[in-house]
């Protein structure tokens, strides 16, 4: 018979096989829980050999590990004397035993430590021997574990170290898991979170034992007491809404969760928790349901969505501290069935985690179920996964699932890209705070649209606070100041680029969606400030801009209510002369220059035998360097086709209106790119235009064209 073991958390699982003749026999199930052998007959030996191979191989792969072979037990031993036969058998030399040299290796150990090997090495997806408490340091006292967990550089020993210092019932042990509630590795902080979720009790005395914690820890705990604490009341069966109690319920018994750990749903009104058989019934729900969103409808109408996005918190805690095997992943579709915006930056670190431990398969996962949930967070988060992953294959997946979910939602590039703005970190407010405290210094966007640091009254402050003696969360906070300060103005650039892409191409907003995506963004309502916007229709057109808050307001200040119809950036030429002069004296009392030119924007028209030939030639002849072209490709314009022969680009395209306007370029951009290209001569530039370009299309044409005459005139933002 051969033995394994999987220890998950405080969980220990056994699985045993054994093979005679042509039947195999499984016996598997949790220590200390009755088991019920299960056997299968193949047609030969050989094919019950093979089946052995192929099952061994399979559990190695989830991280089961082999354990020594049972030695027979020495029956003589327990014999007594009345039980030996009356007639002595005749006595038998017995053979010498045959002893090998000791410098031999045993064959049959040696081949199953191969075979062991290379299941490992060629393990589905290449995942990792799961963590769980090691035979070597099972000996070692709780401070020295805790010591391991907090210095060792090798992640597999710091996992091991923990989830062996958590199975360990010695009085102090508490303590020193406590020490592991703020660690950095998502495995070590859940296994620390849920030792403590199983006994609720253990929080205090981590809290009262010496030494005493750092004042970190002892609020993470503090905190996580509250979490954890058990609802004021709890509903009765009976009194459960219809759908809450329906069905089998899940067993506990060997399972990474345990129902009286997990935090409870709470029913809408009277804010009563459901009880255990309902929660029991809810994870089996997850595990079974054909679907992840429809068939949790009942609950999330009548279950508080903040307690049900706790109950997904929990329910994914505990899979990670048992180490997050394959065939627990379904616990991800909890933070599917009733995440909300927190749950999304939650699957990106899954991702993140998962895919740096090698887990492929749940790095999918966990970015699948961001695509599934599809709302604006779930949208950032995956460009924000896409982004820092960079390239390989879970980039590219990230990315399929941003395109599927922005399709399904009916979102074209630019409504997609509004959604995927960066925030900056900023909140509600305009503002981030950097560090802990009422104190902490905050960053803002001030009215030229630089990052700014102001104390805790909003006075400016030259430089970031020095951080006192060894102050690791100010040293923490000035290191995402200096982050922040780099990424900033990139930012802000692009989305001044992009509002006065808006402005030119004459897009326009659904008012709730321009309330929503634009004044409620912190970084593009701060853009917005500096503009002016038109709201309605021809019948009733508002004029605006917004406040601090994201409100609508006039030149005056006053908030206006906006009426029925879209949003767009005015441009100069749909204003008349008195509006433009209030509201450029409005930007220049409030100390707000315009993030670009739009009161001030040079104008121009097309002449008559232009608007008939729908060509102009006022630029051709002219060379200009490839960086030059550069400034078109900020403007909208895309490298043309190549020419077939020499594949070579001879041409820059944009769209302007209905039409598409062409300008011709020689001798071609070739190798399809702007870097190191020969200066271009410029050619005619054209649009097939049945009628003529509209008023504002021809003077933003024109307007990118003179950019290749002289230098564009400077922009407020750098």
């Amino acid at each position: 018979m051969r033995r394994f073991e999987l220890v998950r958390g405080l969980t220990r699982r056994f699985w045993h096989v054994t093979v005679e003749g042509a039947h195999v026999t499984v016996t598997t199930g949790v220590t200390g829980t009755p088991a019920q052998p299960l056997t299968a007959t193949f047609p030969s030996a050989q094919a019950a050999l093979a089946e052995e191979e192929r099952l061994v191989k399979e559990r190695l792969g989830w991280g089961y590990v082999e354990l020594e072979p049972m030695a027979e037990p020495d029956l003589g031993k327990d014999l007594d004397k009345e039980d030996l036969p009356s007639t002595p058998a005749p006595l038998v030399a017995a053979p010498a035993p045959v002893v090998p040299p000791p410098e031999e290796v045993r064959p049959d150990r040696a081949e199953r430590a191969a075979r062991a090997a290379a299941a490992r090495k060629s393990s589905a997806a290449g995942i990792r021997r799961r963590s769980g408490p090691s035979k070597k340091l099972m000996g070692l006292p709780p401070q020295a574990l805790a010591l391991t967990v907090s210095t060792s550089d090798n992640r597999r020993v710091k996992r091991d170290a923990m989830l062996t210092l958590v199975a360990q019932a010695a009085p102090e042990t508490p303590r020193w898991v406590a020490e592991s509630v703020l660690d950095a590795d998502e495995v070590i902080r859940a296994a620390a979170e849920e030792y403590f979720a199983r006994s609720p009790a253990l929080i205090d005395t981590a809290a009262a034992a010496e030494p005493k914690l750092s004042a970190a820890v002892t609020g993470r705990l503090a905190q996580l007491k509250s979490e954890l604490a058990p609802p004021a009341k709890e509903a009765a069966i009976k009194d459960l809404p219809a759908g809450l109690n329906e069905g089998s319920r899940a067993q506990e018994a060997g399972a990474f969760w345990s129902a009286a750990a997990l935090s409870r749903p709470e029913l809408l009104g009277g804010g009563a928790g459901i009880p255990l058989d309902a929660v029991r019934a809810l994870v089996e729900m997850l595990r079974t349901a054909p679907d992840n969103r429809a068939s949790f409808v009942r609950w999330r109408q009548t279950c508080t969505p903040s307690s049900l996005e706790a109950f997904a918190f929990s329910l994914v805690r505990g899979f990670l501290a048992s180490g997050a095997g394959a065939e627990d992943a379904w616990a991800l579709r909890a933070l599917i069935a009733f995440g909300a915006d927190r749950a999304c930056h939650r699957l990106v670190q899954l991702a993140l985690h998962f895919s740096e431990e090698g887990a492929r398969d749940r790095a999918r996962n966990a970015v699948s179920a961001l695509g599934e949930l599809g709302s604006d967070a779930a949208l950032a988060a995956l460009h924000k996964l896409e982004v820092e992953l960079g390239r390989g294959a879970l980039a590219g997946e990230a990315r399929q699932a941003l395109a599927d979910a922005a399709r399904r939602r009916g979102l074209d590039p630019e409504s997609l890209a509004d959604r995927l703005v960066d925030t900056l970190g900023l909140g509600p407010d305009g503002t981030r705070v950097l560090g802990k405290g009422p104190q902490a210094p905050r960053a803002a966007l001030d009215a030229s649209l630089h990052l700014v640091l102001r104390d805790a009254q909003g006075n400016p402050l030259p430089r970031f606070p020095k951080a006192a003696g060894d102050d690791a969360a100010l040293a923490e906070a000035e290191q995402a100041w200096t982050t922040l300060r780099a990424a900033a103005p990139r930012v802000v650039a692009e989305q001044v680029r992009r509002l006065e892409l808006a402005m030119a191409s004459r897009r326009r907003w659904a008012r709730d969606d321009f309330l929503a995506g634009i004044a409620g963004h912190p970084v593009l309502r701060a853009i917005a400030r500096g503009l002016v916007f038109a709201a309605g229709d021809a019948a009733r057109v508002t004029l605006f801009t917004l406040d601090a808050s994201g409100a609508p307001v006039d030149a005056s200040g006053a908030r206006v209510t906006l009426p029925e119809g879209s949003v767009s950036v005015v441009h100069l030429l749909q204003l008349d002369e008195a509006p433009r002069t209030a509201w450029a004296a409005a930007f220049a009392a409030a100390g707000r220059p315009q993030p670009f030119r739009q009161l001030d924007r040079p104008l121009f028209q097309l002449s008559v035998e232009e608007v008939r030939s729908r060509a102009t030639s006022r630029y051709t002849g002219r060379t200009v360097s490839a960086a030059k072209l550069a400034g078109l490709v900020k403007r909208g314009w895309k490298l043309g086709p190549t020419d077939g022969a020499s594949e070579a680009v001879r041409a820059m395209r944009k769209p302007v209106g209905t039409s598409v306007a062409q300008l011709a370029l020689s001798p071609g951009l070739p190798g399809r790119t702007l870097v190191g290209a020969p200066p271009q001569v410029l050619g005619e530039v054209s649009w097939a235009e049945a009628g003529p370009l509209a008023q504002v299309e021809a003077s933003e044409l024109l307007y990118d064209l003179s950019a290749l005459e002289e230098p564009a005139a400077p922009a407020s933002v750098k």
